[in-house]
Order: C-alpha cells, then structure tokens, then sequence
C-alpha cells in the first residue's frame, strides 16, 4: 500500500505526501532490518521536508527515524547529533 501511495503521490505532485510514504516505507524496511534501504528513504523524506516550510513535526519524525536507525548500527555519535 505504501509503495502504492508513493507512486499515486508522484503522479499528482503531492511531495508532503511522497514524504510521508517514503518515511513509512523507512519504518518497514527499518523494522525488517532492511537498514540500508530504510536509511535512504528517511534520506529521500528529508530532502522533500527540507523544502517545505512548515513542517517541522515530520522533520521531527524523520530525525527520529535516522537516530534510531544510527544506534541501531552502533553509531551512537550520530544518533546523538
């Protein structure tokens, strides 16, 4: 579903909404242990929330996503940052 909802968010230019399937398809492979993948699409969100004024709450989630998927590998310095 949520690659299905990437792909209707592209078509119609909707990035607040590719963001948000990108950062769900992050906690998916994050949660299979998929890591390097749920790394580069919490990177993908990041770009697209980064250009959009006013959304710090996902900007939130995104952070927060990165740091643990960062202690996850062991990296406690880029968690912490």
């Amino acid at each position: 579903m949520y690659q299905n909802a990437l792909a209707a968010s592209e078509e119609t230019g909707d990035q607040q909404q590719r963001a948000s399937s990108l950062l769900h398809l992050g906690y998916m492979a994050y949660s299979q242990g998929r890591w390097d993948e749920a790394e580069q699409y919490y990177q993908q969100a990041l770009a697209i929330l980064k250009e959009s004024p006013g959304n710090l709450q996902s900007n939130q989630y995104t952070y927060d996503a990165l740091g643990l998927l960062a202690e996850g590998r062991g990296r406690l310095d880029d968690a912490e940052a």
